[in-house]
């Protein structure tokens, strides 16, 4: 009776309850879309075992502060956690690494990993065919086995569960083929891991850690993801107390007086971050002062004819030039001398990264700033250096032209080819698109905020219009009845 009353009284008013129907579709679509994506992107829990149990950790250093409020995890600290940490159930580092994978079809560059042998059973992953690393291949040497995404297992090997055993070259080194993990498998990236800005990629092979001597420093190469399942019935705090009172045991004997502690955040469904290049401590000749107040710099590798090709200005002094190989060079960006020499001319000054056998090097000028972490964050302290100087095996060839720069990518392929027919070629890509893909992230959420905005104001509008509409019609029907009630005395 209800309802046949309601279905009456809204024929009588047919633009008004097409108003309200409207109204009540696009408030019910906004909000269904709105909790999707907040689903999707922070609220679902990670497709993992007991993903509540999960952390990540990462190191402070309070004298850092003002550079970064977290690092990633030190790996000789990560050697101490895992010995003597009760509350973690288990814990894992992460490494992102590039591999150059050959013998198998065209040379590819790839996204891989390193990572502790333990990393899959902490997550409770298995692989679909195969097996995991053996906590003895977690070692220097005896880590030449790997486990390659569904997505290259299809596209190189045809999905051939053959694959097994098989040997493939990465890096040159050859690499037994053990195991096949799930499709649409989503780790952790190292820059999920921690607040630094690292530029990594879901990887397509995983081998283990096995840390190098390089990799062990007391308060040097903070570059790993560290993630921690922890015991049950274990709070995050209790943990946090007692893994701090293990980093104090670890910078006790530092020779130099600071502070180290931990951070724990849980792991959870984060958007990945922007990139960063390879920071370093610099040593500055005639200034003495402890190692962890020396300036922090962001260090890369490049050529002569790099600043020219990126449109790189140089204030003062000169490039690089091939008489430097025999001698240490370096030039350094207008905010590293203001913040090293300060009303100094930096030309001439000397400076050394730490690390024995690392060459003292002559500032032989000052480069622009750069933003190489993103638009909307301030330029950072760049020291350049001659690509002869460290073997970097992954490096960016960078071509300035007057031309369509897509239509010589052909060309420069063969080119390259030629000169190695081995070398993985990656795609092309414009600065243009390097700038466009640097604020994606912010571009969807301005988009984003600009619809649901779009959205409130229809609605509003709507509902605005519906209840004058509706008060216009009600304020009619009173003057008919009021002027037929007045006539009817007449």
């Amino acid at each position: 009776m209800d309802f046949r009353y309601a279905l009456r009284a809204l024929g009588r008013n047919p633009g008004y309850a097409a108003i309200v129907i409207l109204i009540l579709a696009v408030g019910i679509g906004a909000n269904t879309a709105m909790f999707s994506i907040v689903d999707g992107v922070l609220l679902r829990a990670l497709p993992f075992h007991e993903p509540e149990q999960l952390y990540a950790v990462q190191e402070v250093i309070p004298k850092f502060a003002n550079i970064a409020p977290d690092f990633p995890a030190n790996a000789l600290h990560f050697q101490e956690w895992r010995k003597r940490w009760t509350a973690a159930g288990q814990i894992a580092l992460i490494d992102g690494r590039t591999f150059n994978l050959t013998s198998v079809g065209e040379p590819e560059r790839v996204n891989a990993a390193r990572i502790s042998a333990n990393l899959f059973p902490l997550l409770g992953v298995q692989p679909q065919i195969g097996r995991g690393f053996l906590e003895e291949e977690d070692a220097e040497g005896r880590d030449q086995a790997v486990l390659v995404s569904d997505s290259l297992w299809r596209r190189r090997f045809h999905a051939d569960p053959a694959v097994l055993g098989r040997k493939i070259i990465l890096n040159d080194k050859p690499y037994e083929v053990i195991g096949v993990m799930p499709a649409g498998l989503k780790l952790p990236r190292v820059s999920q891991l921690q607040s630094m800005h690292i530029n990594d990629q879901d990887p397509e092979i995983w081998k283990p850690f096995a840390a190098a001597k390089n990799d062990l420093h007391l308060m040097g190469n903070f570059n790993f993801g560290c993630i921690v399942r922890m015991k049950k019935r274990m709070t995050a705090s209790g943990a946090l107390d007692e893994l701090n009172g293990i980093e104090a045991d670890i910078i006790r004997d530092f020779p130099e007086k600071t502070e180290l502690r931990a951070k724990m955040s849980r792991v959870s469904n984060m958007l990945p971050l922007a990139g960063e290049g390879n920071n370093n401590l610099l040593i500055v000749e005639g200034v003495n002062v402890p190692l962890l107040e020396r300036p922090l710099v962001d260090m890369r590798s490049v050529n002569g004819d790099y600043f020219h090709a990126m449109g790189i200005p140089l204030r003062s002094g000169r490039v690089f030039q091939g008489s430097d190989r025999l001698h240490g060079v370096a030039i350094v960006a207008e905010s590293t001398a203001r913040r090293v020499w300060p009303e100094e001319n930096p030309i001439g000054k000397r400076v050394q990264f730490p690390g024995e056998g690392e060459p003292m090097m002559e500032v032989i000028g000052v480069a622009g700033d750069v933003r190489g972490n993103g638009l909307q964050k301030v330029p950072e302290q760049v020291l350049y250096i001659p690509y002869w100087l460290r073997g970097e095996r992954a490096t960016s060839l960078v071509i300035r032209t007057g031309m369509d720069p897509k239509s010589i990518a052909v060309a420069v392929r063969g080119e390259l080819r030629k000169l190695d027919p081995e070398l993985p070629v990656p795609q092309f890509r414009t600065m243009q698109d390097i700038v466009s893909a640097s604020v994606a992230e912010r571009k969807f959420q301005l988009s984003l905020v600009l619809v649901f905005a779009g959205i409130a104001l229809v609605l509003a509008c709507l509902g605005i219009f519906g209840v004058v509409s509706y008060t216009v019609a009600q304020r009619g029907l009173r003057r008919g009845i009021c002027g037929g009630w007045w006539f009817g005395r007449g």
